[in-house]
């Protein structure tokens, strides 16, 4: 992937977990997803960390 990809890829994940965010307690199913958002969104800016 080049880095404009990883970017794109990075705001999708950012987006997704504030699509996400709630104001009460979250289900478990939100954590659950809300964890492998922050993940695979980690992992994304980890690889750009790399090439920038």
């Amino acid at each position: 992937m080049n880095i404009s990809q990883l970017k794109a890829l990075q705001q999708f994940y950012a987006d997704a977990l504030e699509k996400h965010a709630t104001l009460r307690a979250p289900s478990k199913f939100q954590l659950d997803l809300q964890a492998i958002l922050f993940g695979h969104h980690h992992r994304v800016t980890e690889i750009l960390a790399k090439l920038l």
